[in-house]
């Protein structure tokens, strides 16, 4: 937060703080800043860093932030609509649901856990459903 303070137009810096909201599944915030990142790639004169392979001076829409983006918005789509399956008992809907939304970041553990989680949850109520009443 201090280095966005410091420099507004640093679009890594908005880059970071969206994935640390992202890991911590707070995707509205994680939202705001991939998109704060794309748009200030785009400003005059906004700071790059060369090393970082997310932040290329060749691709002016931030290809991290872009990608990002798109993962987090399917992801909370995905979610969203199993979630509402669930709570309506249309479990066999709501699996492969749940199923797409862990392909999508396979490497995120803690978010991968919840979801299996919620998927097995769901597959254990489709079998008999009156089981886990």
């Amino acid at each position: 937060m201090q280095l966005i303070k410091r420099d507004p137009q640093c679009s890594e810096a908005y880059y970071v703080r969206g994935q640390a909201f992202y890991l911590s599944e707070n995707y509205e915030q994680a939202l705001k800043h991939y998109q704060e990142c794309a748009r200030v790639s785009l400003l005059p004169g906004a700071q790059f860093f060369p090393r970082s392979p997310r932040c290329l001076r060749r691709d002016p829409d931030h290809a991290g932030a872009s990608a990002d983006l798109k993962r987090v918005r399917a992801l909370e789509r995905l979610t969203k609509a199993a979630r509402e399956h669930v709570t309506v008992r249309e479990f066999d809907k709501a699996l492969p649901l749940f199923t797409d939304a862990i392909a999508l970041d396979p490497s995120n553990a803690l978010l991968n856990s919840k979801l299996l989680a919620e998927r097995g949850e769901a597959q254990l109520r489709s079998v008999s459903p009156n089981i886990c009443e």
